[in-house]
């Protein structure tokens, strides 16, 4: 399996920071798997390690999954009750007003997602276009330099490989415009995650200045916001960027090999060259149409996986924010409140769930102590 250290490094170095401890990574080869090389293929191993994780490790991983669910939910009803806290101590006018202020911070979030969705569609168009373009350009020149090619050689060398000749060179630029196309859509990630993590940490920030108490700290728990530019890579291309070429342009040979096939039947050196310089050009062209669409599949793909992330963010921002308001004016503006009575009950509970928290964290604790030692 080819750059399987290199694989393995890039996987790791981007999974560490989700993940607690050293990720299991595992390179395998379905392709050699499948000619009957079953080692060189990595996946016995991948077998037996699913099978001692299921069977030694599966409870572990449910329970910590649930533990940290747990923590998440501790994580917002803290928030909630929090900002309840806060409005206490405010006039139901100057709650109503801070409230409003937030609002429209949300209301403004929500025109920037728009438009960062705007950004992803418009991007992500010029890329395909700059990948029509190049695809054309190449074809042209290498349509016109053929028959100078096939003239220079030998008659029997042009029947044996010129075939070859036609996939290697599709294959160096295919390379080459893989590796270009993916580091746009890295760049073009980078900026749409950054942008989406910063609209996400204002409008916290205005919910904390509005209505979080100091000894309170308001902050959405939202699992996709950890995603940076390698993590998301990684999803969204399957096989991360640096492998996305190698695999990509594999399934773009295979697609295109059939379209480029040159059959040249004739004896005489003049007829042999004379019927390559005719179908060689049409070849590249009808390989170039297959492989175009290929390639905005791709964009297309990616900028899909892209903007599911920045619509799950924005849904979460406005809807986590959205309720704890909420609960806050509805219960501020209920009649008979005793604000005394009221605050020493939501400390309790603050107390209560942050008994809780740490109880699950000892039980996360425990759980994989067993593991390291």
């Amino acid at each position: 399996f080819p750059y399987t250290t290199l694989f393995r490094s890039y996987v790791r170095s981007n999974l560490v920071p989700l993940l607690e401890g050293e990720p299991a990574v595992f390179a395998v080869s379905a392709k050699q798997a499948l000619a009957g090389h079953p080692e060189q293929s990595g996946i016995p191993a991948l077998r037996a390690f699913l099978a001692q994780y299921l069977a030694e490790q599966r409870g572990r991983v449910l329970l910590d999954n649930a533990s940290s669910d747990g923590q998440r939910l501790l994580s917002y009803l803290r928030q909630n009750l929090g900002i309840k806290r806060r409005s206490l101590h405010l006039s139901l006018e100057e709650l109503e007003a801070r409230i409003a202020r937030v609002q429209r911070e949300l209301t403004g979030k929500q025109q920037t997602m728009r438009q960062i969705q705007s950004k992803i569609t418009a991007d992500s168009e010029a890329i395909k276009a700059r990948i029509r373009l190049d695809l054309e350009e190449f074809v042209a020149a290498f349509c016109a330099a053929l028959p100078e090619e096939i003239e220079k050689a030998d008659a029997q060398d042009v029947r044996k490989y010129l075939q070859l000749f036609l996939q290697d060179t599709f294959k160096a630029w295919a390379e080459q415009e893989g590796e270009r196309a993916s580091a746009q859509l890295e760049k073009l990630a980078e900026e749409i995650i950054q942008i989406t993590n910063e609209n996400v940490q204002q409008a916290m920030a205005t919910l904390a200045a509005e209505l979080g108490p100091a000894d309170t700290r308001v902050e959405l728990q939202v699992d996709t916001l950890k995603y940076d530019v390698g993590i998301f890579a990684l999803g969204a291309l399957g096989t991360g960027i640096f492998l996305f070429v190698n695999t990509f342009v594999g399934g773009l040979l295979t697609l295109a090999a059939p379209i480029i096939a040159v059959l040249v039947h004739g004896r005489l050196s003049g007829q042999i060259k004379a019927q390559a310089k005719e179908q060689a050009p049409e070849a590249v062209r009808n390989a170039a149409a297959a492989i175009l669409p290929r390639f905005q599949q791709i964009v297309d793909d990616f900028a899909g996986r892209l903007s599911d992330f920045v619509t799950a963010a924005g849904q979460a921002l406005h809807r986590g924010i959205s309720e704890m308001l909420d609960r806050a004016l509805a219960e501020r503006r209920a009649q008979g409140l005793d604000v005394a009575v009221r605050e020493r009950e939501l400390l309790a509970q603050t107390d209560a769930l942050q008994t809780l928290d740490e109880r699950l964290t000892q039980v996360r604790q425990r759980l994989w102590t067993s593991l390291t030692e």
